[in-house]
């Protein structure tokens, strides 16, 4: 397409300059706009929507939703019958590219914070996202994100707040309504934003569901509790909108922080607290002595945010105790490289034996070997060929997003809706 010293290849007006990727419903490029002079992005809907029609007037609904946390929509149109949609060409990656780089714990709060203002924005726009993932949100180079990719968007009924088109979307990321019934509202959306805020905040996926317990000694802890309502399994008790929910997560987060003059009074009473309480008991006794789990867990934390997985795995494994640690060791094993998964699963197996959990199986253990030798195919097809399980979408996920083939990502949608017991109609992944 982009051989030899051919003319540019255009759509519409626009000079194709490259392939930027391809997501569930489309082709995207990087392209010129000489009408305009700039650069753009120009996603080309190859997997036809439900209705072109409606695709496109939430394109131009999209365009009027100016926000600094949605991606631009400059134009829509058709090009020889195929949709498509010309957006602001952002330079910088997803924000599952961003994550994978150290930041500090306020700069990534105020990215989750974005990304939810940017999607109540959506919301207020009468827009459902239907498939938010940090694959599709993009970090601009100035630390920004833009929510974008609402490919698999539809309207919904402002007077009933739901729709009902179908099931569509990333399983890993859809509420327990939208993968079991197709039903997709503002409080699905508000379901999957609380799943990329948790993966955000604490290096990790909810493995574990909403009630996972996050150390205290995190620098997120008190936005726990606000995300785990979002992740309530009946929307109606999760928060009653999007603004809701990100001024409940500013508000937790802003109650971390304390000015000096607290700071410095706070620390004075604790001084003179520990003198009268020291004289109190005359010094002969230390302070109580603390929870191992709790200490394990906070230590664990603290690894895990460095994205330091391996020493995280084998600190764990050196003190774990019961069932409960090696989960915690089995969760920084699965992050950390193939040896180290290895040799918890061997630990596990001999501490705990019939009960090796499903990130131990072969199947895994042979996707995570191919995934290691950049074999992200072969990695995608291991699985692809097993039964499903939940443990196994997960390294399907990461190794089919690093795979730029349609045919692929509509066999890993067929996957996601057998492991969910959902029936898999033709058009159901696409076209």
């Amino acid at each position: 397409m982009f051989a030899g010293d051919a003319a540019p290849v255009r759509i519409d007006r626009f000079e194709i300059r490259g392939r930027l990727g391809a997501g569930a419903t489309g082709l995207v490029y990087a392209a010129y706009d000489p009408q305009l002079d700039r650069e753009v992005a120009v996603k080309l809907l190859v997997v036809a929507p439900i209705d072109d029609h409606a695709a496109l007037s939430e394109a131009r609904t999209l365009a009027r939703c100016a926000h600094p946390n949605v991606l631009p929509v400059y134009e829509v149109g058709t090009h020889d019958g195929i949709p498509f949609i010309v957006s602001e060409l952002v330079g910088g990656g997803s924000l599952r590219a961003w994550l994978a780089q150290p930041h500090p714990p306020a700069e990534v709060r105020a990215v989750v914070l974005a990304i939810g203002r940017g999607l109540a924005e959506a919301h207020h726009h009468g827009i459902v996202h239907r498939d938010l993932k940090p694959e599709n949100v993009l970090v601009g180079l100035d630390g920004r994100p833009r929510v974008a990719d609402f490919g698999l968007a539809r309207w919904f009924d402002p007077a009933t707040h739901r729709i009902e088109h179908g099931i569509a979307g990333t399983p890993t990321y859809m509420a327990p309504e939208q993968a079991a019934q197709g039903i997709a509202d503002p409080r699905s959306d508000q379901y999957a934003y609380a799943l990329v805020a948790f993966e955000a905040l604490y290096g990790r996926f909810p493995a574990d569901g909403p009630g996972e317990v996050v150390a205290r000694a995190h620098p997120h802890a008190a936005l726990a509790p606000v995300i785990a309502r979002g992740l309530a399994a009946q929307p109606a008790a999760r928060w009653p909108t999007m603004d809701a929910f990100v001024d409940a997560l500013a508000a937790a987060g802003a109650g971390r922080r304390r000015g000096p003059a607290i700071l410095i009074a706070s620390l004075a009473l604790a001084a003179v607290a520990l003198v009268v309480a020291s004289i109190a008991i005359s010094g002969r006794r230390g302070p109580p002595p603390r929870d191992p789990a709790i200490v394990l867990s906070e230590d664990a934390s603290a690894l895990i945010q460095a994205g330091r997985f391996d020493e995280c795995a084998a600190m764990v494994a050196a003190r774990a105790t019961d069932d409960v640690a090696r989960k915690l060791g089995l969760h920084c094993a699965t992050q950390g490289t193939l040896a180290t998964l290895t040799a918890t699963c061997a630990s596990w197996r001999a501490a705990a034996p019939g009960t090796v959990p499903a990130e131990c199986d072969a199947t895994i253990l042979r996707a995570r070997a191919l995934e290691d030798a950049h074999d992200y195919r072969g990695c995608a097809d291991a699985i692809l060929a097993s039964p499903p399980t939940t443990a196994a979408n997960l390294v399907l996920a990461r190794c089919a997003q690093r795979v730029d083939d349609l045919a692929l990502t509509r066999r890993q949608c067929v996957y996601g809706l057998t492991l969910n017991g959902l029936p898999v109609p033709p058009d159901a992944c696409g076209r």
